[in-house]
């Protein structure tokens, strides 16, 4: 019925904005660091939001080009023993 499916699309959108609205919380909030890093060869760039008190890290990327086919980013830090950690992968 069409109600039903609009309640459910309504639902859909509720959370959503709720995962939308807890993202900005914590990029704009008093205890998260924000760091750019850019690139010399091409207008790409990132930006690192460090949330100190939960130790989570967001990434949000700009212009980066897209991996080339059956390829991925993988973004890596330095743990504190100076040992690279893999942070995970994404296109």
């Amino acid at each position: 019925d069409a109600l039903a499916a609009l309640e459910t699309r309504a639902d859909s959108q509720r959370v959503a904005l709720a995962a939308r609205d807890s993202l900005l919380a914590r990029v704009l909030g008093p205890e998260t660091q924000m760091t750019t890093l850019t690139s010399t060869e091409a207008s790409a760039s990132l930006r690192v939001y460090w949330d100190r008190n939960r130790n989570e890290v967001i990434v949000a990327a700009r212009r980066l080009p897209p991996a080339a086919a059956g390829r991925t980013y993988q973004l890596w830090g330095i743990g504190a023993n100076g040992t690279p950690v893999g942070l995970g992968t994404f296109n």
